[in-house]
């Protein structure tokens, strides 16, 4: 991982546009990490005592992380043609490290809205504010592909699946853990297997240069995460000084904006600066498809829960020392470091546990209906679940628990929580149903909504893990292993399509158009899944995207009382279906694309000269195995984002796991190393690997090989 590890320390030292490309994709990203290391933020947080500031274990695994990379890079030539022979590629130092942590945590908030705070720039005379506001469905389509504010879940997301001692056919537990995070670039999973002697021992996965484990499992617990529908930000509306767009009054005091000017170096020694412009509640943003424009009368400010955090650093070796899910739970009390995401995990004991003990601020109703006055606040809430405030009143800061770890975030009490011997699962959607046998309901607003459809993808999880528990899948007799785990991962089904696919059928069938014969018979004969060899899937996916891009004509609305069973009963004889459909065989036929295409003739992962066929398909598409795909003008799927790490891990007793995993796009991005495509075929093939635990299980792995490493203290 050279390369990609080298690519990100210099994303973090702001040297991109000197050392990589000057572009303003580079510039934007110096001058935000520039700000960062000016206004010596890691630094700062690091002096503060634990949980706020790393534990002596952390520090000292982070110190020994980048002496082992430069032990590595000192040892091998660099054969990666991506950076081979580039200046970029470098020893590293452990503030390398502690930066990569804060720009994790960042990654839900400031680092998701990094362009829109680097455009921010006071408005020209002439920019005078408009008071026409669109509806919300119009934000909520511009915001669609924003991979925090969006509903598509096409750049991140993942499954989760817990099941406890009544849910296993036998032993105490079984997990799947299903991140959904792109396969290239600096959010791809690498497998690491970590061990302090006495103190550590933990398998799984982390995120590049992370020195944790952020899935996986140890002796007696196994986790995963799914990303949180809490919101780790509030924007707040400024009322500026009439004539002076840099200032803004608070309880009718006029405040300044602090400038901050960032200079970062170009190629042949030039530089360039940029200035930011900062206020009492975070840095000024421009986001125009959020409704958050710089104008004449407003400005808008970002306050970000994890910009001041860095709890982070304790919170996920937290998981990595847990010897139950009650452990699991105590920690994230007492650190409630875990910046975005839910957590799903099992013990040794047969506990199954869901919770969003995520870091969120403390906006509860009361404070809502006192400053979200804003006439776009309707509007932001209902498109993207954005709480907008009022910054012109200090009593509109977030609220304090006496709970809480720190001031400004929602205490463990007031977080979703459920422990279940059966199961529990997330896809992304709300923690209002973890197991529809108990909805969690009456939290704040901003860590999810309640009583909303739970979405195709999380209502496919379910039906699986129900018709499982009663042994009705086909998979053999009822409740989970590991093996009917994955059988239920890679059946592929298509939510959307055990819900409509008939009813469309139907409806083609009766129109009697001839032109659309060929497209019935196709969708009649196809199995209802994204197998490889599945014909329909391909045309299926066309038609649900044309479908999609108006109202979906459901017969059966949804019903909070009956969360799992609507939308549902599609009209097939609606104009709106068959004009989706006639689009997508004529979009097919103009490519000259069959009908009946396998799926795995178009979807296909290109590894140097060859590519491999993909199976999975679309979040939309109420798809469990993920995967999003580029599609070029010949209609052909590429995979950009989706499956990733997927991790079956289940206990036989206490201190007795077992695991099997894939990496989707395999351990190395090293087209010269042998492990560049090797799990990827493997994953196209539905196989899984080993996961090797104990001293002995890797011992007895016939490629078995080790190398001290050592470096003078």
């Amino acid at each position: 991982q050279t390369c990609e590890l080298s690519d990100i320390v210099t994303t973090l030292r702001a040297q991109r546009s000197r050392l990589i490309a000057d572009t303003a994709d580079n510039e934007a990203s110096d001058f935000f990490y520039q700000r960062i290391k000016d206004e010596k933020t890691v630094p700062k947080l690091l002096e503060r005592p634990y949980p706020e500031g790393p534990s002596k274990l952390v520090r000292q695994t982070v110190t020994g992380m980048a002496a082992g990379v430069n032990a590595y890079l000192a040892r091998h030539k660099v054969s990666d043609p991506t950076c081979k022979g580039k200046a970029y590629v470098r020893k590293i130092t452990p503030m390398d490290l502690w930066l990569r942590f804060y720009q994790l945590g960042l990654r839900a908030s400031s680092g998701n809205f990094l362009h829109e705070i680097v455009n921010a720039a006071p408005p020209g005379a002439a920019t005078a504010a408009s008071h026409r506001l669109p509806s919300a469905g119009t934000v909520r389509r511009q915001l669609r592909h924003d991979p925090v504010l969006g509903d598509t879940h096409d750049q991140l997301g993942s499954n989760g699946v817990a099941v406890g001692s009544k849910g296993v056919r036998d032993g105490k537990s079984v997990l799947l853990g299903n991140p959904h995070f792109p396969w290239q670039g600096s959010d791809r999973w690498y497998e690491v297997h970590m061990t302090i002697p006495g103190k550590l021992d933990v398998t799984g996965a982390a995120l590049q240069l992370a020195p944790v484990v952020n899935i996986g499992f140890n002796h007696h617990v196994a986790w995963t995460h799914t990303i949180s529908t809490a919101r780790r930000f509030t924007p707040y509306e400024l009322k500026l000084v009439p004539g002076h767009p840099t200032q803004y009054s608070v309880d009718g005091k006029v405040r300044d904006m602090v400038k901050r000017a960032v200079t970062i170096g170009l190629p042949g020694g030039k530089t360039a600066s940029h200035t930011f412009y900062e206020t009492i509640w975070g840095p000024v943003l421009s986001y125009p498809g959020a409704l958050l424009t710089w104008d004449t009368e407003h400005a808008y400010a970002l306050a970000d829960v994890n910009a001041d955090e860095f709890r982070l650093t304790n919170q996920w070796p937290g998981y990595d020392l847990a010897r139950s899910v009650k452990d699991i739970r105590k920690s994230n009390a007492r650190v409630q470091g875990n910046p975005w995401t839910n957590t799903i995990a099992v013990d040794d004991t047969g506990h199954a546990y869901y919770a969003d003990e995520s870091v969120t601020p403390n906006v509860d109703a009361k404070l809502m209906q006192r400053c979200s006055n804003s006439p776009k606040a309707p509007i932001l809430l209902s498109a993207g679940s954005v709480i907008l405030l009022d910054g012109s009143r200090a009593s509109c800061k977030w609220g304090n628990d006496s709970d809480a770890v720190a001031k400004g975030i929602i205490g463990p009490k007031g977080q979703p929580r459920l422990e279940r011997r059966d199961y529990v699962e997330n896809s992304n959607n709300s923690y209002w149903i973890a197991n529809p046998a108990h909805p969690l309901d009456g939290y704040a607003r901003i860590i999810g909504q309640e009583g909303v459809t739970p979405g195709l993808r999380a209502r496919m999880g379910f039906q699986m893990i129900r018709e499982r528990l009663k042994g009705s899948d086909g998979l053999g007799p009822k409740g989970f292993t590991v093996r009917t785990m994955q059988k239920m991962f890679f059946s592929d089904r298509n939510q959307s399509a055990e819900l409509a696919r008939q009813s469309v059928v139907d409806g083609c069938r009766a129109s009697g158009r001839p032109d659309l014969a060929e497209a019935c018979d196709v969708l009649a004969k196809w199995n209802g899944r994204a197998d490889l060899a599945s014909r329909g899937e391909v045309l299926w996916r066309v038609f649900w995207t044309n479908l999609r891009a108006g109202t979906i004509p459901w017969t059966q609305p949804f019903d909070p009382s009956k969360p799992l069973a609507g939308p549902a009963k599609l009209n097939g004889s609606d104009p709106a279906v068959l004009n989706a459909l006639t689009a997508a065989v004529t979009d097919l036929r103009a490519k000259n694309i069959p009908l009946n295409v396998a799926l795995g003739t178009l979807q296909r992962e290109p590894r140097g000269t060859t590519s491999i066929p993909v199976p999975g398909c679309e979040d939309p598409e109420g798809c469990f195995n993920v995967i999003s795909t580029n599609r070029d003008a010949s209609g052909h799927y590429d995979p950009y984002t989706g499956s990733s790490f997927i991790m079956t891990a289940a206990f036989a007793g206490k201190g007795k796991p077992h695991a099997e995993a894939l990496l989707s796009y395999s351990q190395s991005e090293n087209p010269a190393s042998k492990h560049y495509a090797d799990q990827t075929k493997l994953f196209s093939r539905k196989q899984w690997l080993p996961m090797r635990f104990t001293q002995k299980q890797i011992k007895a792995d016939p490629q078995y090989a080790h190398m001290v490493v050592s470096q003078k203290r």
